[in-house]
């Protein structure tokens, strides 16, 4: 399963929830304060489910985050490792040459 796949599916409930809603209260005619309580009540559903899904990709933004900077450094300890090696070989390579 992609990344993607949870964020869309995000997508999917919130657009679900807005059409269930409108649907809803177009077709059970109900009084004007029934009729906004409910509005009210949706929208603080609607609101729950974004906060906790922005709060799920803040999580893994960070998480993702840890992870490309624990590379990055694996990755430049590496380079490192990789300029002192050749360093040391160019180096013996021109002692070998002055010597000759």
């Amino acid at each position: 399963m992609s990344d993607n796949s949870g964020s869309n599916f995000a997508i999917g409930f919130l657009a679900g929830a807005v059409v269930g809603g409108v649907v809803a209260l177009l077709l059970a005619p109900r009084s004007g304060s029934e009729t906004r309580a409910i509005i009210r009540e949706r929208a603080l559903d609607v609101a729950d489910t974004v906060r906790f899904t922005a709060e799920e990709a803040a999580e893994k933004a960070k998480i993702a985050a840890e992870k490309a900077k624990e590379a990055a450094m694996i990755a430049a300890e590496r380079a490192k490792e990789v300029a002192a090696e050749t360093t040391k070989r160019a180096q013996a390579k021109i002692e070998a040459f002055k010597s000759a």
